[in-house]
């Protein structure tokens, strides 16, 4: 028989041993714990925050004060256990059916996407015309889900081209072209790079191969440098004045050593000295460039050793090169050139002890590699990724330094400065690539826009005139800046236009608020300021074409630009409210401009297709 005093040692053991031990929670069970019922207070308590004793109908402050006692009303009665559990479950299957939903609704038709969510080659294949998809069996509707089913053409497959490419003003995103825009869509690229070839083979045919043909005497060598100093250093401020005469002083010393690559630096000012010089010579005849002599006898011998290696003097002498390509207009051969420059520069800024170690060498580089920046991103009209290799670390490179007034330097810092405002939203791809539709990032840009002008130095700032005709600026880069300001404003709100032009092609612009009175009022508003600085940019860029410049290229590119988009847009029914003034005389004065340089193969080409245009339009 169980002794008594047994059995209670053993259940005082078993009691000690759960205290002791507390006993382990299984996963997912809930912990019942104690509630505590709260008081609530009356709203006359609450609001005089006053201790209420919650008796109902009347709580004792409120008889006292012979107020009405009001309460809340009761909260809902506490859901079961299950029904929460029901409740969550039925919440979730809602949102991934509405995901779902979502998912397939941008499967099958992508509008109104952003850039940055969608892939580079989705981007690029949407700039194509519609007549493009139309002929190999797409609808223009359903671009990319279309392509998803579709072995894309050779055309559909190329997502870059390299020429002048105004496609991307066309139309909107995964929407179709106007037919008022359809000459933007020409598709001559093929024509285009066959001609700047040419024009690039032309320039090197028979090159010297010594320097015993040039002319080296010691006054036309000083006239070319001074000439070089005056008029192309300020533009590129690479190598100090001072410097510079010394390099020059130094090479003559040496009687122009071909072994030496500060002689192929020294034949490189010689030429663009001498282009300088007769810069009103605006014939397109390789042979007969001003320096074209000391230019051909300069890139064989850079090119002659390869020994010479990744030094500053190579980026230099490669940097020089490319100006006077674009002084020649010759922009792919030009890309080429910068683009062996900007791979260099990029190695050299990577020797961080000697950067910090010489300050002069550091300052070099940052010079060296802005000023590759700078002529990558005016060639992204021909070569829409010319630009993007410096791009990635652009933010990284301080901008250029001087410790006095050094010629030039207001004007590289400005440049600089204006062109990072306009290609950081773009992540280095050229601006003709984009066709979406963003006024907020518009607007923007403008913004920052007008801060850049309120903060230019006094020797580049002009006046912001909306007057036409407009006074002319004598300084060509302030013209060059003025132009550049006009010029960025038409293309950041030309969507606004396109928008005008598209709005009655799809019914789903009603959705997106388009009918409404305060979003009609604000797209004309945009509209009508892009077409408006197209003319403006016309008369500001006037000046830039009596003579050759580095500028040149880009100036020819911008003028081309809106001459199209106003030839385009020109009294049509759609646009009445927000057609410009002066427009045909500013058309004709493009004209005449662009004329200047007609003995430019390709160039002449642009100008026979504005003069088409033109007769198309009755001017």
């Amino acid at each position: 028989m169980e002794d008594p005093s047994d059995r209670s040692a053993i259940d005082h053991a078993s009691l000690a041993s759960d205290t002791s031990q507390p006993r382990k929670r299984r996963r997912g069970e809930k912990i019942n714990y104690p509630k505590r019922r709260v008081s609530v207070a009356c709203e006359i308590c609450r609001t005089r925050k006053t201790r209420c004793d919650a008796r109902r109908p009347t709580c004792s402050f409120c008889r006292d004060i012979q107020a009405e006692c009001v309460y809340r009303s009761d909260l809902q009665p506490e859901k079961s256990e299950r029904s929460v559990e029901e409740n969550s479950d039925s919440e979730v299957l809602t949102r991934l059916k509405r995901i779902e939903q979502l998912l397939e609704e941008r499967g099958s038709c992508n509008r109104n996407v952003s850039h940055e969510s969608m892939k580079p080659t989705e981007v690029l294949e949407s700039l194509r015309p519609p007549e493009v998809f139309e002929s190999i069996g797409l609808s223009p509707d359903n671009t990319f889900s279309s392509l998803l089913m579709v072995k894309p053409s050779y055309y559909t497959h190329r997502p870059l081209t390299i020429g002048i490419d105004l496609s991307g003003l066309s139309r909107l995103i995964d929407r179709p072209c106007p037919a008022a825009l359809t000459p933007l869509c020409c598709d001559d690229f093929e024509e285009q790079l066959e001609l700047q070839l040419l024009a690039g083979e032309k320039l090197m045919r028979h090159a010297p191969l010594n320097l015993s043909t040039l002319d080296l005497d010691p006054r036309r060598c000083w006239r070319f440098q001074q000439s070089f100093v005056r008029e192309v250093l300020p533009w590129y401020p690479i190598v100090p004045g001072q410097t510079l005469a010394e390099l020059v002083s130094r090479t003559a010393d040496g009687n122009f050593d071909p072994y030496n690559l500060e002689t192929s630096l020294v034949l490189f000012v010689f030429a663009l000295g001498a282009f300088a010089q007769e810069s009103h010579h605006l014939a397109d005849d390789a042979d007969a460039f001003p320096g074209i002599e000391y230019f051909r006898v300069a890139s064989r011998l850079l090119d002659a050793d390869k020994g010479f290696g990744n030094t500053a003097l190579v980026v230099q002498c490669h940097i020089f090169m490319a100006v006077y390509l674009l002084y020649s207009l010759r922009p792919i051969q030009a890309f080429e050139v910068i683009r062996r420059a900007a791979v260099k520069v990029i190695m050299l800024l990577q020797l961080q002890t000697r950067m910090v170690a010489d300050p002069k060498y550091r300052e070099m580089c940052h010079r060296a590699f802005w000023a590759c920046y700078l002529i990558e991103h005016e060639l992204q009209s021909y070569v829409p990724f010319s630009g993007l290799l410096l791009q990635i670390i652009h933010n990284e490179v301080p901008l250029p330094a001087s410790d006095y007034d050094e010629p030039g330097i207001y004007w590289f810092l400005s440049e600089a400065a204006i062109r990072r405002i306009f290609t950081r939203p773009r992540h280095g791809v050229g601006w003709n690539m984009h066709i979406l539709y963003e006024p907020t990032i518009a607007e923007e840009i403008a913004s920052q826009m007008l801060q850049w002008h309120a903060n230019l130095p006094y020797p580049l700032r002009w006046p912001l005139e909306d007057t036409i005709p407009m006074r002319p600026l004598l300084d060509p880069q302030r013209s060059f800046l003025r132009a550049q300001y006009y010029y960025i404003k038409c293309v950041l709100f030309w969507q606004d236009v396109v928008r005008l032009l598209t709005k009655d092609a799809s019914s789903s612009w009603t959705t997106q608020g388009f009918h409404n009175d305060a979003e009609n009022a604000r797209v004309k508003d945009s509209a009508k300021k892009s077409l408006h600085c197209a003319v403006l940019h016309v008369y500001a860029t006037e000046p830039l074409f009596q003579h050759r410049h580095p500028m040149l290229m880009a100036s020819f590119h911008g003028l081309y630009t809106v001459t199209m988009l106003l030839l385009c847009t020109f009294d049509v029914p759609a646009l009445y409210d927000v057609q410009p003034a002066y427009r045909g005389e500013a058309i004709a004065i493009a004209k005449r401009s662009l004329k200047n340089l007609q003995g430019n193969g390709p160039i002449r080409k642009k100008i026979e297709r504005i003069e088409g245009l033109m007769r198309r339009q009755g001017l």
